[in-house]
């Protein structure tokens, strides 16, 4: 019998002490060969450590993202620039993916202008704006760019936002940053 995993669940016969190596249904070495393709089969779904296998579940677990939300202000106050306007740790090794932030009002005149530091030193060659009567840095004309060297963690790092331009005309209000990371192992 082949496997029927992983689209369906195998159902195997237990051999009992009284069974001979040949009972009909219950061959010794066709037993072998199931739980042999069985195995294989359960090892090809979950796959090796740091698995490159698109389908196996060890690198699907390592694609998971999640986003860390740095409330940078309240919601209704005219931002101001400013070192330290959210601080906090990352609490395990982290890999930065993507980086969005969004504002409830728009700055006016000009952009608004925020960093992300660890430990005092930028992790972008290229900061996050927000274009003047825009809300948010998806489309902005300068999109950030990630220090490649400064993308991975180890845990226990200070983060903390910056805020170097609010809006000329009118500040923003609202600012909150989403950081999108990968746990590394």
């Amino acid at each position: 019998m082949a496997t029927n995993y992983p689209t369906g669940l195998d159902t195997l016969s237990n051999p009992t002490g009284t069974d001979n190596l040949d009972t009909s249904g219950l061959l010794h070495d066709a037993q072998h060969a199931n739980a042999n393709d069985a195995i294989e089969a359960l090892q090809a779904k979950v796959g090796i450590n740091s698995s490159t296998e698109t389908t196996s579940l060890d690198y699907k677990i390592k694609q998971l993202s999640e986003a860390l939300v740095i409330v940078c202000s309240d919601e209704v106050t005219a931002l101001t620039v400013g070192t330290g306007k959210a601080k906090f740790r990352l609490l395990m090794p982290t890999k930065f993916i993507y980086v969005t932030a969004y504002v409830n009002t728009a700055p006016t005149g000009s952009s608004l202008i925020a960093d992300v530091k660890i430990n005092g030193t930028s992790i972008f060659t290229t900061v996050i704006s927000i274009d003047a009567g825009d809300t948010n840095s998806v489309s902005a004309a300068a999109p950030p760019v990630f220090n490649s060297s400064l993308v991975q963690w180890g845990g226990g790092e200070e983060l903390s936002v910056d805020i170097t331009q609010v809006g000329s005309t009118a500040a923003g209000t609202g600012l909150k940053v989403y950081l999108y990371t990968t746990r590394i192992p």
